[in-house]
């Protein structure tokens, strides 16, 4: 993508070209990872996962837009990584981080795929609207789950085509 952006000079300032992708479907994509210690039960599992266990989570958060921020101190960001940083933070401490998954997510089975979809909507009404994008758990080093927005394009009051949501429970 960084391939795609293109630059203008005006009056000695950089500022994105009205043309800086090459086609409507373009996008960035911002990705920031977290690490995470926690146990859990998967009470309907029929193997060793029935038994108390704990995982080294790794989590990832991806924000996706079409534009990054024209002015001010987060220019030509997405989102600052620092930002992205406390919101998660904050949650992983609160709900994650050497805790009982059982318990905290108020789930008697929360596997891979449950963790990231309940990551997902908690973290949701933290960023601005249609930000966020997925929310990948990775569970060991070859196991991972993925809960993400589906995106369909849609035409906005100026006809112009724009990434909208559906969502996705």
């Amino acid at each position: 993508i960084h391939n795609k952006l293109l630059l203008k000079m005006e009056s000695g300032t950089s500022s994105l070209s009205s043309s800086y992708f090459s086609d409507d479907d373009d996008y960035f994509l911002v990705e920031k990872e977290f690490r995470f210690e926690a146990m859990h039960v998967l009470k309907h599992h029929d193997g060793k996962c029935a038994r108390p266990h704990g995982h080294s989570y790794i989590l990832q958060v991806q924000l996706q837009a079409n534009h990054l921020v024209a002015d001010g101190p987060k220019t030509n960001m997405l989102m600052d990584f620092q930002d992205i940083s406390k919101t998660v933070k904050n949650m992983i401490d609160k709900y994650l981080d050497h805790h009982s998954l059982n318990e905290t997510l108020q789930c008697d089975s929360p596997t891979a795929e449950y963790i990231a979809k309940w990551c997902f909507h908690h973290l949701e009404p933290y960023f601005p609207e249609h930000l966020l994008y997925a929310v990948i758990i990775k569970e060991t080093t070859n196991s991972k789950a993925v809960y993400k927005r589906r995106r369909r394009r849609t035409r906005n009051g100026n006809g112009d085509i724009s990434n909208g949501s559906v969502k996705v429970d």
